[in-house]
């Protein structure tokens, strides 16, 4: 079931699958923290070189969204946003980020 690239798995549900009101929400809350999170002048120097805040939103959104889905009893909570930003900062790999967050939220 948990496989090398179980995060990504999480963003692309099987075909036909009705949406989960519940996780629409969850998008729509993740896009609004989203454009908060780590602005163009936090930015400099770090997200693995690659230091466009657009480009580091992308993979922080992809953690979010796959553990939304991962865990749809609790979803998405306001201020993940920070907690999962600062790990992709440190360790710039979503599928440890998203494991990390498992960890931490969950343990």
């Amino acid at each position: 079931v948990y496989g090398p690239s179980y995060a990504s798995s999480m963003l692309h549900p099987p075909g036909g699958e009705e949406e989960d009101p519940l996780l629409v929400k969850a998008e729509m809350d993740i896009d609004k923290d989203i454009a908060r999170t780590f602005t163009d002048k936090m930015m400099e120097g770090f997200a693995g070189g690659d230091s466009r805040p657009e480009r580091f939103q992308e993979r922080l959104k992809m953690v979010l969204l796959a553990y939304a889905r991962h865990n749809r009893r609790l979803g998405y909570c306001q201020s993940m946003n920070n907690l999962a930003g600062l790990l992709l900062l440190a360790v710039g790999d979503e599928e440890e980020v998203f494991w990390l967050l498992v960890a931490l939220v969950e343990r």
